[in-house]
C-alpha cells in the first residue's frame, strides 16, 4: 500500500498499528525530558523506517489531564498499560543548558506575555531567569525528570545502573525494557554507534535539528547564553545533584560550573 497519499495522522497511525500488530516489531520509545535536542534522533531513526514513538511523559495523570500527543496517548494504551516490551532510548543533556532552553520556552507564562523577549532586554530575561524561574523551583523538575517521570512509569530506575562518564553512554536491561542512555553532547559519531548496537541496525548519521536556533527568539536566545551567569548556590543545587553527579564527570562539572558562573559571587 502506498502509505503516502493519505494524511499525515492516518498515515503514521496505520504505519504505527501495522509494525506493532502485523509485523510484531518492538517498539523503541525515545523518552526524554523536553529539550534535549532527541528530535533529530527521532527523524533520523523514522527516516531509517525503524518502529520509532517520540514521547515526553508517560504519566497517566498528565495523560488524562492534558492534551497529550496522539503518539503519547497510543503508547501509554498498547505499550505501557498492557506491558509489552520495548527499547527505550534517552537523552541527558547539561542541566543548566537544559533550563535554559526550558526557561525559553515557558517564558510567555513567566512574563505574562506571548512574545516576551521582544519586550525584555537580554539584562532583564537574566534576572527574570535567575529569580522567578528558580524561586518557582522549575530547575527542580527538569533535574528530578527521571525519577518523578521515567522510573515512575516504567518501574526502571536508570540511577540503579551504571553510566560511562567518560563516552557519555549507558545501556541496561530491567524488567520490559531495554534501556540506552545517551549524553547530547557526546560526539555524534559516539552515539550512532551507540544507537546502532543496541538497535542491531547499520551505521548511520544522526540528523541535527537546533529547534531554539530556529525560533523567533533565536537571536536573543543566542545573546541570553553569551551573558547568563548563576550564583553559587543555585549551581550548587544543580551540580551537585543525583542527575548531574550520575551521568558527567566532576572534571566536566566544575568546567559546567566555571562556564556558567557568576564571578563576582564565587
Amino acid at each position: 500500500m502506498d502509505w503516502s497519499r493519505l494524511p499525515y495522522k492516518i498515515n503514521r497511525a496505520l504505519r504505527v498499528y501495522n509494525k506493532m500488530y502485523l509485523q510484531r516489531q518492538t517498539p523503541i520509545l525515545i523518552y526524554t525530558p523536553g529539550r534535549v535536542g532527541s528530535t533529530g534522533l527521532y527523524m533520523t531513526l523514522d527516516t531509517l523506517g525503524q518502529f520509532v514513538i517520540h514521547i515526553h511523559t508517560l504519566n497517566a495523570q498528565e495523560i488524562h489531564d492534558k492534551d497529550q500527543p496522539g503518539t503519547t496517548v497510543w503508547a501509554y494504551q498498547h505499550i505501557i498499560q498492557p506491558q509489552k516490551e520495548a527499547k527505550v532510548i534517552t537523552l541527558v543533556r547539561d542541566p543548566v543548558a537544559l533550563i535554559i532552553s526550558d526557561f525559553f520556552n515557558k517564558l510567555k507564562w513567566l512574563a505574562g506575555a506571548k512574545d516576551a523577549y521582544n519586550h525584555l532586554s537580554v539584562d532583564e530575561l537574566c534576572e527574570l531567569f535567575r529569580t522567578r524561574y528558580f524561586d518557582d523551583g522549575r530547575h527542580t523538575i527538569k533535574l528530578k525528570w527521571y525519577e518523578t517521570e521515567f522510573n515512575s512509569a516504567l518501574n526502571v530506575d536508570v540511577f540503579a545502573h551504571p553510566f560511562d562518564v567518560e563516552r557519555g553512554v549507558g545501556s541496561f536491561h530491567q524488567g520490559l525494557y531495554d534501556v540506552l542512555i545517551l549524553r547530547t553532547e557526546s560526539d555524534d559519531s559516539i552515539k550512532a554507534q551507540a544507537i546502532s548496537e543496541f538497535l542491531g541496525i547499520p551505521p548511520f548519521e544522526v540528523q541535527r535539528v537546533n529547534e531554539a536556533e530556529k525560533r523567533d527568539y533565536a537571536e536573543v536566545y543566542r545573546a541570553f547564553k553569551k551573558q547568563i551567569t548563576l550564583p553559587k548556590q543555585h549551581l550548587n543545587v544543580i551540580y551537585d545533584s543525583h542527575y548531574a553527579t550520575q551521568f558527567f564527570t566532576e572534571k566536566e562539572r566544575q568546567s559546567l560550573r566555571d562556564k556558567w558562573g557568576d564571578k563576582v559571587s564565587v
